[in-house]
């Protein structure tokens, strides 16, 4: 629980950080490492883990989602029955 909103406190941190950098052109092209960093940042401060702690659970968390996110697309193309489609794909 306690990492879950550490993960929720870091990422709006993250937001406020690249909304910060994108207000100022310089800063545009490096805002989503800078949002990044600063989420690493937080989260490290957060749970008291060092920063290579914090990007391995960062890594970990985004292959977590993408599972999850193919899974339910899976079921999702398996199971529900999908519209009839003529032999080119076009219906008029």
């Amino acid at each position: 629980m306690e990492a879950g909103f550490a993960n929720l406190a870091a990422g709006i941190f993250a937001i406020t950080v690249l909304y910060a950098c994108a207000l100022v052109p310089l800063l545009i092209m490096f805002a989503p490492l800078l949002a990044f960093l600063a989420y690493l940042y937080a989260l490290k401060r957060l749970l008291k883990i060092t920063m290579v702690e914090a990007f391995a659970v960062s890594v970990i968390a985004s292959l977590v989602f993408t599972a999850v996110m193919f899974l339910i697309a899976g079921i999702y193309l398996f199971t529900i029955p999908q519209p009839y489609s003529h032999v080119l794909g076009i219906r008029f």
